[in-house]
């Protein structure tokens, strides 16, 4: 009679162990489902939110720093009235451009060309010197005009060799959404700004 009794109990203690088993790997089983189909879903949302609101933070700052200056590149193009600056003597490019560098640390120079060839850069040096590069490529090749204004107003001219055609320069290249009239004598101007 003892076998018996213990068999039963036996019998008792599998099918708890087996029950106990079993909603042990059911509850694990839903866990792990609660996290594959909500959390990690949930995490990758927020992490995109994340992502989201700091690229239009990043975005907004930047609009903020570079629309004004290229509003005013914009309107200074349309200040020039279709004719384009004299490539002798830089005064009337850098009579429009150079009060917009003056008033914008983000941006370094202004460059600006024809679809014939001609150029017009005004860069400001770290050292108060103000360098013009003036390029005709159908009269001068690959010779250009350097002009340096310096602190104490001095100027040197000189001529140097360079394999620059403004027409091959990324920044001339047409842009998505640029709004070009044709009525201008300078066709592109600079929209992504030098560092130095």
């Amino acid at each position: 009679m003892d076998s018996g009794s213990s068999h039963p109990a036996s019998l008792r203690q599998l099918s708890l162990t087996l029950v106990i088993g079993l909603v042990t790997a059911t509850t694990f089983i839903v866990a792990a489902c609660f996290v594959a189909f909500s959390l990690f879903p949930m995490a990758r949302q927020i992490a995109q939110d994340h992502f989201d609101h700091a690229r239009i933070r990043v975005e907004s700052d930047l609009n903020a720093a570079f629309e004004p200056p290229v509003a005013l590149l914009e309107m200074s193009q349309l200040w020039l009235a279709g004719e384009a600056p004299d490539l002798a003597s830089p005064v009337a490019f850098n009579r429009l451009f150079q009060p917009v560098l003056e008033k914008s640390p983000q941006i370094t120079s202004v460059v600006a060309g024809t679809s014939t060839g001609q150029g017009w850069l005004l860069l400001q040096q770290t050292d108060g010197t103000w360098r013009n590069r003036m390029t005709d490529v159908p009269r001068w090749g690959h010779r250009h005009l350097l002009i340096d204004r310096r602190a104490d107003g001095s100027l040197s001219r000189e001529w140097r060799e360079q394999d620059y055609d403004p027409r091959r320069r990324p920044w001339f290249q047409p842009r998505r959404g640029w709004r070009h009239d044709g009525a201008h004598g300078l066709d592109r101007t600079l929209r992504v700004l030098h560092d130095g």
